[in-house]
């Protein structure tokens, strides 16, 4: 946008910013002048120079650098249809054109159809892969939301994913397509390809817990959904979704010695003061479901240390006293009670 460019720099000017901004403004400005006054003729011999070159490659800049004169410095004398159609054609001819999704939005922008096919051919066979992935995600853009062509969006997006695996508006538009589409194993295939692909960290996290929520809830297949809440727990044992699917799932199983086992990593991890003492009450439940009178009284004596009010783990205390046997500590928790 050399017009508004052009008024910043006399802005500047006028501020008298000191000689080396003076002096760049001012050269800036001397330039501008001297292609606007050429640009008709500048624009034709890059035409002509285009027309005559034999390589692809050559052909595709010259028409690129016309279309960027003509832009530039056109104005309302350039033939929009003609700058459009010229741009078209350099990405055709070649889509690792330099500039070619800048100057195809700006030539492009009021036909949003063949403005998403050149950014499309960027995308395919583009030269940076910044460029290509950004032309991917505008192409995407444009196909759902001015063209309302859900299916070439999720092609676009699959591309970009392909060049980026997780990127964040890819991932979460082909997400969200499948879901509203139930195609759950279009979604499940779409993560895992995510995983195979490296991710590392909390996008890796993310990925597992999707995978698994999606076999847990949308497809109601709790067992292929434990592989991956296993790997989930092993590098995030708190996390709240992973803690429900083994709670439900393994006390319809019975398996109290698992339950017990992801309860426990949870806890030792956790800093959480509340979430402690609630893991703490499971964990001593399960131990007296399981027989284990000792591992109960343990957790509830560590509940007690951390909150002596706790009224259930002191009246299970000395309910599990009584019961074992253990009448000095009943007697000790009594008097602890009158002294309250």
């Amino acid at each position: 946008d050399s017009g508004r460019a052009r008024a910043e720099y006399e802005r500047l000017l006028e501020q008298e910013p000191g000689e080396a901004l003076t002096e760049k403004a001012a050269s800036y400005l001397e330039n501008d002048d001297a292609q606007r006054a050429k640009w008709r003729e500048l624009f034709d011999r890059y035409v002509q120079e285009a027309e005559s070159a034999s390589d692809d490659g050559l052909k595709a800049g010259l028409y690129m650098t016309a279309a960027d004169v003509a832009l530039r410095y056109g104005g309302a004398d350039i033939d929009r249809k003609a700058v459009a159609d010229m741009v078209e054609k350099a990405i055709g001819l070649e889509p690792k054109v330099r500039r070619g999704a800048i100057h195809a939005e700006a030539a492009l922008s009021h036909e949003p159809l063949r403005l998403a096919k050149a950014l499309e051919l960027i995308l395919s066979r583009g030269g940076a892969k910044d460029d290509r992935i950004s032309s991917g995600l505008k192409a995407g853009r444009i196909r759902a939301r001015t063209l309302s062509d859900k299916e070439g969006a999720i092609a676009s997006f699959e591309q970009v994913l392909d060049l980026s695996p997780g990127q964040p508006d890819a991932l979460s538009f082909l997400a969200e397509a499948y879901t509203e589409s139930s195609s759950w194993d279009h979604l499940v295939a779409l993560y895992e390809d995510q995983l195979k692909a490296g991710l590392r960290g909390e996008a890796e996290h993310g990925v597992l817990l999707q995978i698994a929520m999606v076999h847990w809830k949308m497809r109601e297949a709790p067992e292929a959904a434990e592989p991956h809440f296993d790997r989930l727990r092993r590098v995030e044992p708190t996390n709240g979704a992973m803690l429900s699917y083994f709670r439900e799932v393994l006390t319809a199983r019975d398996d109290t010695q698992k339950l017990t086992q992801v309860l426990s990593d949870a806890q030792r991890a956790t800093q959480d003061a509340a979430l402690k003492k609630e893991l703490g009450s499971e964990i001593a439940a399960l131990a007296e479901k399981g027989d284990n009178a000792g591992k109960a009284i343990e957790q509830y004596k560590s509940i007690l240390k951390s909150d002596p009010n706790d009224a259930p783990a002191r009246d299970a205390l000395k309910r599990l006293y009584g019961q074992g046997g253990n009448y000095p500590a009943l007697v000790d928790m009594l008097r602890q009670d009158l002294d309250r």
